[in-house]
């Protein structure tokens, strides 16, 4: 017997507190369609032609060959192994010492930072943040329901003197001291700054002086396109304080869903065991193995990084034309984001919707903070688009700045 239920069930009253209160910046471009010629300016997606269809079946084939059912198999071949040896040797080349450091393979570096909360966060818990910051990660450091403290950001990255001044009024007044720095100290998303060796061993200073953590997030460490290399973070990191995450989504593909944490290994087997999603799929670790053994990685992200400093510089080249006077963006030298700053009277935020329904997508600046500001910056994107997208893209959006500057002066 069928029943029919004249009141629909409403679900939102089985919702967690959590989840009623999380603020996902994507939702904005859900529901509704977008033209058919939109420019998405918006979120960090790299370039369709640098994902490597044919070289990942040519990879995912040789592992079949090689493992056969065990890379189908619950705890995969060899190659899962082989895949996290790989990586730790490849961070070990850049600068990353061996001793008490570890690595964990993840879904994704998202789940790296997760996995972060999970292990060290316990509410109330603070944590220190640059500000603005990757929104994503703010979103995981509040479901874990830890206490964000943002500080700010200058042309050499995190201001270190203002967290010093900040560290030393809690430690006179008595206050909990964080657990927790989350930085993102190369192609800062959303801000696109490199922080500057001399704040680098500062913050690790700091570390040590007040006992803290810090988290790195490196997934665009690898896609520097101009300027001088930096020493990583986690290089620098004598005391064994810094874990860093790193992901393949930016360098390979982001459907891999493959990341990784290198960090003391107390902290490593933690995050191991704590992991309770059945962990990895083996057949994509077996697949990426034979991937990086036999592609040639490195020589792939030499081709990126020239294909991204291309896009990058058609991207200012469109705002210097077209932007209006008092709009000021930064000069990333890597990554795929950079910074836009209007007028404090220009609110990117109602200017969103408008931008859309033209066929431009950005994130406004609110997302990157945790108590309202940002309404008169905007994260740039220009990884995706070619150079006639990104001059429509910034054609429209410059036009609709200047319209909202109009409307202010008269």
């Amino acid at each position: 017997m069928s029943v029919t239920n004249e009141k629909p069930v409403d679900y939102r009253r089985f919702l967690s507190r959590v989840a009623m209160e999380r603020n996902d910046p994507s939702s904005q471009f859900r529901g509704g369609k977008l033209r058919p010629d939109n420019v998405p300016l918006s979120f960090g997606y790299p370039y369709s032609e640098s994902l490597p269809s044919a070289d990942l079946a040519r990879a995912t084939a040789a592992s079949l060959t090689e493992e056969g059912h065990l890379t189908l198999q619950y705890g995969g071949g060899p190659s899962s192994e082989l895949l996290r040896k790989l990586l730790f040797e490849r961070a070990l080349r850049r600068g990353v010492k061996a001793e008490g450091n570890d690595i964990v393979l993840t879904a994704g570096s998202m789940q790296a930072l997760d996995l972060v909360g999970r292990v060290l966060l316990d509410p109330g818990d603070l944590v220190m943040t640059e500000a603005p910051s990757y929104f994503g990660a703010l979103r995981v450091f509040q479901t874990w329901r830890a206490q964000l403290i943002g500080f700010p950001l200058d042309g050499e990255g995190l201001v270190t003197d203002a967290v010093a001044a900040q560290l030393a009024r809690w430690r006179r007044d008595g206050r909990p001291m964080p657990k927790l720095f989350y930085v993102i100290a190369d192609f800062h998303n959303p801000g696109g700054i490199t922080m500057s060796l001399p704040r680098r061993r500062a913050l690790l200073e700091l570390a040590e002086q007040y006992d803290f953590l810090i988290l790195d997030d490196n997934a665009y460490g690898e896609l520097r396109f101009e300027g001088q290399g930096l020493e990583l973070l986690k290089a620098m990191d004598d005391k064994v304080r810094v874990i860093q995450t790193g992901t393949f989504s930016k360098v390979i593909a982001p459907g891999v869903r493959l990341g990784w944490a290198i960090g003391p290994q107390p902290l490593i087997d933690e995050m191991t065991r704590v992991n309770v999603g059945g962990g990895l799929s083996t057949f994509v670790t077996g697949a990426l193995h034979a991937f990086c053994r036999e592609g040639d990685l490195d020589r792939r992200i030499d081709g990126l990084r020239s294909e991204y400093r291309r896009r990058k510089d058609a991207m200012v080249a469109s705002l210097e034309t077209h932007m209006p006077a008092g709009v000021t963006w930064n000069n990333p030298e890597g990554g795929f984001f950079l910074w836009l700053e209007v007028p404090a009277e220009v609110d990117m935020e109602a200017l969103a919707p408008k931008a859309r329904e033209q066929g431009v997508t950005f994130v406004g600046g609110t997302a990157f903070f945790t108590d309202g500001r940002g309404r008169n910056y905007a994260r740039l994107c220009f990884s995706f688009c070619d150079n006639e997208q990104l001059e429509r893209g910034i054609g429209i959006l410059a036009k609709l700045i200047r319209e909202q500057l109009d409307e202010e002066t008269h």
